[in-house]
């Protein structure tokens, strides 16, 4: 062969003859994976001829197919591969090397070889013979899914299937992944790839996600192909919540909206767990909410692939603001402190408080608080309730009053007077209520209770400081002293005295005080004049020392009296002294009140309730007095029979001066009513109470109301107890034997008309209060004359 022969493709044209002198053979494997490169070696030999050439192509449907390289001696010449020169041939062949990069479409391909053997003579000439290989089939491997369609979704729980085309394949595996098999699961582990066709029943817990499956070769675990991506539902994912608190006002519509993502979704809103009829949307509309739409919402949505439970949602229905308590018009004292509260019902109240229609600053709570008042305080109150739902409220208007506190502006002038004038002392005081009482040495005047104060034809008796004490249920203030004085007119003698009495309070009845009234007797006149007489009523209880009538007194002239009072018994004290003169008779007055001289540490006894067997022991006073008798003990009243003494006295038995003696008692019930310790003596009965109190220590007592004023002690028609505190008081009045008489009830001020329950006026002696204020209690005593 002289020179090479163009050729076509497909159409192997060699110079020289066909003979079977010159063999052809392709080595290699005949199976290649789809786009994976084969290695192969076609052969040309003959006998004689020491050269060669060759032409190889591999071709499908009438074209070539994959990729060929040559190596060594060859070249691609239009997807073909052909030698560049003869190669010698060593042992009777040569041998052309190629790869064959085989294409993506996995089947059956055709190669086609020629080979030439030449003698290299320079002549086309049967010499050189050629040969062919005729088809040889190369399979390409692979697989090709198709179906499902790329982004079909397919609810979990459900049968996906999967089919494919295949080429020589034999037993594979099927694996997929939602991550691009950096994880994996492995869905059909062998399976016969020429069935192509495979279902997988995906598990009703499966993750959701978009899956790509993908074939491996059991045998090598190599990948062959991947199909599309198929979307696995795992039930429907809620991407808005319905809101977590709702608040929706009486008459109006409740609307929840919840949102979420995912196929062929339904909708179920629950109430409290129940069903709603109706409420089968993404939206849930209650046009019109009363209270039984109140409670808990959540909603319930079914889908490809499972379902999903929203939230709950807390729905509140609201009420437009109603008030249930009004304030109330309040009464005080200037500088006192006071207070205006609201009660209301609603959702999300605020308040504002209004004085005289205008709103005050800051006071948007619903308790108004009122320190260190002054008369600018005083006015109209009224708070406007707002809130979540309409309309606002307004409370009723209530008055705060203030009472102005007395005050002295003028006070009164000293006076020089002589005896048979007229005395006239009056002041100025500002304030409201006001009520007064004029003092002489610091002793109520009798009947003196205006402002201006008269009295006519006055004595030198009436000289002295003269003040007025200016009250009202607010503070008590008193005027300066004014500086009285009377000077002895001409004319005959005039006895008068310096004081018309003495006021003898808490004495022993078993003491006798001794007392001197200086100055008492004075002659008013101008001449001598003579006391004939002195008479002293009862004689058992007064007597005057030192002095025995007749007594003469000069003009102008003073003298002492010296008196001796002995109770002997407790209760009211009265009597008399009457001095006898020709210008008429002056009795001097003895009042007041006597006690037993018998007391103890403690009016009352308090024991825990709730504990049988607490034991408590109240002290005797040392004795005042030289002596006492104890005549009786009793135990009285509602709850007498829930105690018993643990050391029995013995009666009768006698007291000396200093001595003190202990009664002891204990609970024998937990719980029970109060009870009256009596110890009557010669001279009188003493009590104290015993009574029960929830006690959380052992030291621990009930703290006592504070502050409480009880005006006048003695009283005769009318006691005054009045509280600091604006609140409610219980005051529960009892006789020394534990008889109830009234039950009284309060504000911060109550007045007993000395009456009972039945109406009727109570006897002149010992009571006992019993106050209750705010969870605390107190106990006083008052005599009754």
């Amino acid at each position: 062969m002289d020179k090479q022969v163009p050729h076509k493709q497909g159409a192997h044209r060699c110079h020289g003859g066909q003979a079977a002198a010159t063999t052809v053979t392709l080595e290699g494997s005949r199976t290649v994976r789809s786009g994976q490169t084969g290695s192969f070696t076609f052969v040309v030999a003959h006998a004689t001829n020491a050269n060669a050439g060759f032409n190889v192509s591999i071709r499908q449907g009438g074209g070539n197919a994959g990729t060929l390289t040559p190596q060594f001696g060859a070249q691609n010449v239009g997807g073909e591969l052909t030698h560049t020169t003869p190669m010698a041939m060593a042992g009777g062949s040569a041998r052309f090397s190629f790869t064959w990069s085989a294409p993506a479409a996995h089947g059956v391909y055709t190669f086609n070889g020629a080979g030439n053997a030449v003698n290299l003579d320079g002549n086309d000439s049967d010499a050189d013979d050629w040969n062919l290989s005729g088809g040889i089939n190369i399979t390409v491997t692979g697989s090709t899914f198709t179906g499902p369609a790329g982004g079909t979704t397919i609810c979990r729980g459900n049968p996906i299937t999967y089919t494919w085309t295949q080429t020589g394949l034999t037993t594979v595996r099927l694996e997929w992944s939602k991550d691009n098999f950096a994880t994996n699961e492995i869905i059909a582990n062998s399976i016969d790839a020429s069935t192509q066709t495979f279902t997988y029943n995906v598990p009703g817990t499966q993750a959701g996600g978009d899956y790509v499956v993908r074939m491996m070769d059991a045998a090598t675990g190599l990948e062959i192909s991947r199909g599309n991506a198929v979307t696995i539902s795992a039930g429907p994912v809620i991407s808005l919540q319905p809101a977590q608190n709702v608040l929706v006002c009486e008459g109006k519509p409740l609307t929840l909206t919840i949102g979420a993502s995912g196929s062929d979704l339904q909708y179920r809103w629950r109430h409290n767990g129940v069903d709603l009829p109706g409420g089968t949307n993404s939206v849930l509309t209650i046009n019109t909410v009363g209270q039984v739409q109140a409670g808990v919402y959540d909603c319930v949505i079914f889908g490809c692939g499972g379902n999903a439970t929203s939230q709950q949602s807390t729905v509140t229905i609201g009420t437009k603001p109603k008030i249930v308590t009004q304030p109330t018009a309040r009464s005080i004292c200037e500088t006192e402190n006071t207070f205006f509260t609201v009660e209301a019902t609603g959702n999300d109240l605020i308040y504002q408080w209004l004085k005289n229609g205008e709103p005050i600053p800051s006071s948007t709570g619903n308790r108004l608080n009122i320190s260190n008042a002054t008369l600018f305080d005083e006015g109209d109150y009224q708070v406007i309730v707002r809130g979540s739902c309409t309309p606002e409220v307004e409370s009723a208007v209530v008055r705060l009053s203030i009472t102005e506190r007395p005050l002295v502006r003028i006070e009164p002038t000293d006076k020089n007077l002589k005896a048979g004038d007229s005395l006239v002392l009056t002041f100025d005081a500002s304030g409201e209520e006001l009520t007064y009482q004029w003092l002489r040495n610091g002793a109520f005047i009798s009947g003196a209770t205006q402002r201006i104060y008269r009295k006519g034809s006055i004595a030198r008796a009436d000289s002295g400081q003269y003040s007025c004490r200016v009250m009202n249920k607010c503070d008590t203030v008193i005027t300066r002293n004014a500086i009285v004085k009377v000077t002895a007119s001409t004319g005959p003698g005039k006895l008068e005295l310096a004081s018309t009495g003495i006021t003898l309070t808490n004495v022993p009845s078993c003491s006798t005080v001794d007392t001197t009234i200086t100055g008492l007797l004075i002659n008013e006149g101008g001449s001598p004049i003579t006391i004939t007489s002195i008479s002293a009523e009862p004689v058992a209880n007064i007597s005057v020392e030192g002095l025995t009538a007749p007594v003469t007194l000069a003009p102008n002239e003073q003298r002492d009296v010296r008196l001796k009072i002995s109770p002997k018994t407790s209760g009211p004290l009265s009597g008399t002294v009457t001095f006898f003169a020709s210008s008429g008779n002056r009795t001097f007055t003895v009042g007041g009140d006597a006690v037993t001289g018998l007391a103890f540490d403690n009016d009352t006894v308090v024991f825990a309730q709730g504990v049988v067997g607490d034991k408590k022991c109240n002290n005797s006073l040392p004795l005042p007095c030289a002596a006492t008798e104890v005549r009786r003990i009793r135990v009285t009243g509602p709850g007498a029979t829930t105690w018993t003494a643990t050391n029995p006295q013995t009666v009768p038995f006698q007291l000396v001066s200093g001595q003190q003696r202990e009664l002891c008692y204990e609970t024998t019930t937990e719980t029970g009513d109060d009870a009256l310790v009596t110890v009557e003596t010669d001279a009188g009965d003493v009590s104290f109470v015993l009574t029960r109190r929830v006690i959380s220590s052992v030291d621990e007592e009930e703290a006592p109301v504070a502050g409480i004023r009880i005006s006048p002690n003695p009283m005769s028609e009318e006691l005054r107890i009045v509280s600091p505190l604006l609140s409610r008081m219980s005051v529960r009045i009892v006789t020394v034997t534990g008889n109830t008489v009234a039950l009284l009830s309060g504000s911060n001020e109550i007045i007993w008309n000395r009456r009972d329950a039945n109406g009727s006026t109570v006897s002149p002696g010992l009571y006992v209060l019993f106050i209750e204020q705010l969870g605390s209690s107190r106990i006083e005593k008052v005599i009754v004359r």
